[in-house]
């Protein structure tokens, strides 16, 4: 399971650029034209373009992490309909966004306590399955790379 197709200069900065603004993979490797599976490998084989997709991923990050604080703060304006009709706004505040990001941020204070072991710290998040099937194969394609290293250097 090698992969065989290069991936271009220009497909790499498409893949990242768009990675900087959706955050999202397959929208990334959609627009760059190239398969998500070969981007993985490729993020695995080569240092610098690993180090850019995870600044890529850590800005699109930012960005909604902006967002979200600013709906928590400042509200979100929704509509008030009275017999059908709109008749109003009424400003709306998410707790549970602000109250998600403090404990992204400052989770030692926020853990829920009710849900863990006296002692024992809440986790953050649980990695979904999507991620752990990415590490997985990240993993693999780890060691598809390790043997066709040792193979060619055992041809010399």
């Amino acid at each position: 399971m090698c992969m065989k197709k290069n991936i271009t200069k220009r497909q790499r900065i498409i893949f990242l650029d768009v990675l900087r603004t959706t955050g999202n993979i397959s929208a990334s490797s959609r627009a760059a034209n190239i398969n998500s599976r070969a981007a993985h490998f490729l993020k695995i084989r080569d240092l610098e373009f690993s180090q850019e997709w995870d600044l890529a991923k850590d800005e699109a990050l930012d960005e909604l992490e902006a967002a979200l604080r600013k709906r928590a703060i400042e509200g979100v304006e929704k509509p008030v309909y009275y017999a059908g009709k709109e008749c109003g706004v009424q400003r709306s505040y998410s707790d549970s966004v602000g109250m998600y990001i403090l404990k992204t941020h400052r989770g030692e204070g926020y853990a829920d306590v009710n849900k863990h072991e006296k002692g024992e710290p809440a986790p953050l998040r649980e990695i979904s399955a999507r991620e752990r099937l990415l590490e997985k194969l990240d993993g693999m394609a780890r060691n598809i790379t390790d043997k066709e290293h040792e193979q060619s250097n055992d041809q010399e």
